[in-house]
C-alpha cells in the first residue's frame, strides 16, 4: 500500500510540474517545418501606450538561461523606433521592454518587421519578412459638464478629452447641431481656467485669442490641453433639442494620428424663453 501511494504521489508531482512548465511556455505544437509568428502583442486599434511589445513564435526558440539580447542581435526593426531592451520572456516569446520615459506614444501607428535570421531550436526558419501593425489609443471626447447658462440659449461647457487636444481640432470637430434646423454651429474655444496646469498660455499683453486659439504665428499655439471650454458663436435656439457632436479629427501632439469618433457626445434641451406667470401672495 506504501508503495503505492509512492507512486501516486510522484505521477501526481510530474503532472504538476509538466502543467506548470507548459504554461510558462506557451507556445503550441509547431504547425509545420518552417518558423511562424503566432501573435504580436499589441494588436488592432486604440490599443494602450504601454511599455511592452510581445512576440510569440510558434515552438521554442531558446534554451532557459541567458534570456537578454541586444537590437544588435535580432533582425527585428519596430517604426517609428522605440528604445527597445530585448528580453527572451521564456523559451518562445520574445518581448521589447520599454522603461517609463521610453513608452510607445498614443496616437501613433506602429509597424513592426521581423525578417528572416532567426533559428528555432529545432532549427527552423522563417521564409519571408513578416509585418505587424498596431495603433495606440487616439484622441477622443470623454466626457461633457455644464458649467453655466449665460441665457436660456447659450451653455458654457467644459469638454474632457482621454489626450491633451489642440484647441483648433476642437473648434473644427466640435458642433452644435440644433434639431429645428438652424445652422450648425462649430464651438468657440477657450483654455479651462480650473486647470491652469494643463490649458494653453494665457495672450500677452495686446494679444487676442481668436476662437479661443493664440495666432499661429505664436508658439503657443501647438500646446493642448485636456479640458477646454467651450460655447456656441451665438445664441442657439430656445426651447430645442440639441447635439453636442463630435466629428473626426481631433488632434493631439502627443501623435499623429487623428481621433475617429463621430458620434453624438451629449443631447440637452435649451431652455424656454423667460415668462412671467403669477405672483402668488
Amino acid at each position: 500500500m506504501k508503495r503505492i501511494a509512492v507512486v501516486l504521489l510522484a505521477i501526481g508531482v510530474l503532472g504538476v510540474s509538466a502543467g506548470a512548465w507548459a504554461s510558462f511556455d506557451s507556445a503550441a505544437a509547431p504547425g509545420g517545418k518552417h518558423l511562424q509568428i503566432l501573435r504580436i502583442t499589441p494588436e488592432g486599434v486604440d490599443v494602450p501606450a504601454g511599455r511592452q511589445i510581445v512576440l510569440q513564435f510558434d515552438r521554442p526558440m531558446v534554451a532557459i538561461g541567458d534570456m537578454a539580447r541586444t537590437a544588435a542581435q535580432l533582425p527585428i526593426t519596430i517604426s517609428p523606433a522605440v528604445d527597445c531592451q530585448w528580453r527572451w520572456l521564456n523559451t518562445s516569446a520574445l518581448a521589447c521592454q520599454l522603461d517609463e520615459k521610453h513608452a510607445l506614444h498614443p496616437a501613433t501607428s506602429y509597424t513592426v518587421v521581423v525578417n528572416p535570421g532567426l533559428a528555432a531550436l529545432d532549427g527552423a526558419k522563417m521564409q519571408a519578412p513578416k509585418s505587424f501593425s498596431f495603433i495606440t489609443i487616439r484622441p477622443q471626447v470623454e466626457y461633457p459638464y455644464f458649467r453655466i447658462w449665460k441665457s436660456p440659449g447659450f451653455p458654457v461647457m467644459r469638454v474632457s478629452f482621454n489626450l491633451p487636444v489642440t484647441a483648433e481640432s476642437v473648434h473644427e470637430h466640435l458642433l452644435f447641431v440644433s434639431h429645428d434646423g438652424s445652422p450648425d454651429q462649430n464651438v468657440v474655444v477657450y483654455p479651462d481656467s480650473d486647470k491652469p496646469e494643463t490649458a494653453m498660455e494665457q495672450p500677452a499683453a495686446g494679444g487676442s485669442w481668436v476662437l479661443g486659439v493664440k495666432p499661429a504665428a505664436s508658439a503657443a499655439n501647438a500646446k493642448a490641453s485636456r479640458n477646454w471650454i467651450i460655447e456656441p458663436a451665438k445664441s442657439l435656439s430656445q426651447d430645442t433639442t440639441v447635439d453636442l457632436t463630435v466629428t473626426p479629427g481631433l488632434v493631439s501632439p502627443e501623435g499623429a494620428e487623428p481621433g475617429i469618433q463621430d458620434k453624438t457626445v451629449v443631447q440637452f434641451d435649451t431652455f424656454p424663453a423667460f415668462e412671467f406667470l403669477v405672483v402668488r401672495s
